[in-house]
């Protein structure tokens, strides 16, 4: 059987626009043949920082803005891009763990999306303070300190007049010591720190201490006859002694919220302050003010 010229010219035209096609899609379904495939992961299943690009071959030219990176369950926030090469990774900040969707827009690579499941660590409590101390100043305050913790943003003060009794919210701070002036004389008080960090608290601390001293002594007058001079003061409430400090004459100790002195033939006159002393703590309050009295007609 003879084929005609024209069909034969017809059948060469069909061939011919098949193998074109063939060569245009390579047998993948119209992608184009030179596209550089590539794959996206996490560089960390724990906690992520970046999403590896490894190239099937050598890339070059790439920028940040060429790559995307679009939320899903998970959420982030993109970054810097670096590497070279078939190797390259975007920078991400996690906020909440689960997958994003990386593409990339660049003429000769492979333009599809890939889901990357990007890993967050869970936050940790911090650890209890360590060094804890308390120390009385007098009667008006209680200095509490203790050690800086890494990463650790705040703490929590608590205070209870018993070491086993309830301890109750004073404050939170950023420092790491705190002036309680909320405090009444003669008082022990006890203290537990607890840290702080995003939103979570450690465990509580070892208990710290302070005693507070005796009120200072008020109501103070020096008055003198001819040969004594006495020195009076009002009752502090928790005191069991009192030191006359006496610029002169040296320190005397007395169990009565009086003091009388013979200055006669030893000096004209003579200044004083008073403190008041718990003997049980051994707790001495601060002075009081300082008083002048001068032998009469001397």
């Amino acid at each position: 059987m003879r084929i005609g010229i024209k069909s034969l010219g017809i059948l060469t035209v069909a061939v011919l626009a098949l193998l074109m096609s063939s060569c245009d899609d390579g047998g993948n379904g119209g992608a184009d043949r030179s596209d550089i495939n590539y794959t996206a992961t996490a560089n960390n299943n724990t906690s992520t920082t970046a999403i590896n690009l490894t190239f099937a071959s050598t890339v070059t030219g790439l920028t940040v803005g060429d790559v995307s990176v679009t939320n899903g369950t998970g959420t982030v926030t993109k970054g810097g891009l670096t590497g070279s090469g078939t190797s390259w990774a975007i920078g991400v900040t996690v906020t909440t763990a689960g997958n994003v969707t990386v593409s990339i827009n660049k003429a000769g690579i492979e333009n599809g999306n890939k889901t990357v499941a990007v890993a967050k660590l869970a936050p940790v409590a911090p650890s209890a303070p360590i060094g804890v101390t308390a120390e009385a100043t007098f009667s008006s305050s209680i200095t509490v300190k203790w050690s800086s913790i890494l990463n650790v943003n705040n703490f929590k003060i608590y205070r209870s007049t018993s070491p086993s009794g309830t301890f109750s919210y004073l404050t939170e701070t950023s420092s790491t010591q705190y002036i309680d002036t909320k405090v009444s004389s003669n008082t022990t008080y006890y203290y537990k720190i607890i840290a702080v960090n995003n939103g979570l608290e450690s465990k509580e601390s070892v208990t710290a201490s302070a005693t507070t001293s005796p009120n200072t002594p008020t109501g103070v007058t020096a008055t003198a006859t001819t040969t004594t001079i006495t020195v009076k003061w009002d009752t502090v409430p928790g005191a069991s002694m009192y030191i006359v400090y006496a610029w002169a004459a040296g320190t005397f100790y007395v169990n009565t919220n009086q003091f009388t002195r013979n200055y006669e033939g030893v000096i004209v006159g003579d200044y004083f302050t008073v403190s008041a002393c718990n003997i049980n703590t051994g707790l001495e309050s601060a002075r009081s003010i300082q008083v002048f009295a001068r032998l009469i007609g001397k």
